[in-house]
């Protein structure tokens, strides 16, 4: 499946979102983009795509989240960017920060020193 692309969609109308799943190989990386993986799915279908992509971590695939679920940011990263009108507005080690101190940041009202670089 080396250089191969394959997308997952929830069967949804246009209007909604729906989550996806993206996994590109390059000659010698691997990339997940999963955009909102478990929206509206009932708790074992969250479990199993949860340790799903834990085991893609551990395996040395890089991962892109995208999630509105806080905890679901949390229990999957180690890492956490968040971003305000486009800008990136803070960079942390989920270990450093809270989700009330991400949410100043997601809505603009803080902004970090390493989004001053950008």
């Amino acid at each position: 499946m080396r250089g191969s692309t394959s997308a997952a969609r929830a069967s949804t109308p246009l209007s909604a979102p729906c989550p996806a799943a993206i996994c590109r190989r390059s000659s010698s990386r691997v990339l997940l983009v999963a955009v909102q993986p478990t929206r509206g799915l009932d708790v074992g279908a969250i479990e199993f795509i949860h340790t799903r992509i834990i085991e893609k971590r551990n395996a040395g695939c890089a991962i892109l989240l995208c999630s509105a679920d806080l905890d679901e940011v949390f229990r999957l990263s180690d890492r956490i960017i968040t971003m305000y009108e486009g800008r990136i507005t803070g960079e942390f080690r989920t270990s450093d920060i809270t989700k009330e101190e991400i949410g100043w940041y997601m809505t603009g009202h803080r902004e970090g020193k390493e989004a001053a670089k950008t």
